[in-house]
């Protein structure tokens, strides 16, 4: 029975640590997914500039040829 237990333990043991390993590498994946997808907000912005009013993105949207490019934004 001690045997018995004792396995059972173990095997318990390392499931929780498999669990945490999973937990904490499903986070770091979403943090480096939020900073990515920042990152290229940031990138979009330096590139297109801040619009402040119509007029502003009126201009700026005028400048960009690719309709594709005009939807993103």
């Amino acid at each position: 029975m001690k045997k018995i237990n004792k396995q059972r333990e173990e095997t318990i043991h390392a499931q929780r640590i498999e669990k945490q390993r999973e937990d904490f590498k499903k986070k770091e994946d979403q943090e480096r997914r939020r900073i990515e997808r920042l990152e290229k907000e940031t990138l979009d912005m330096t590139f297109y500039g801040l619009w402040q009013n119509e007029l502003q993105m009126n201009d700026a949207l005028s400048k960009i040829k690719s309709k594709t490019n005009k939807k993103k934004l």
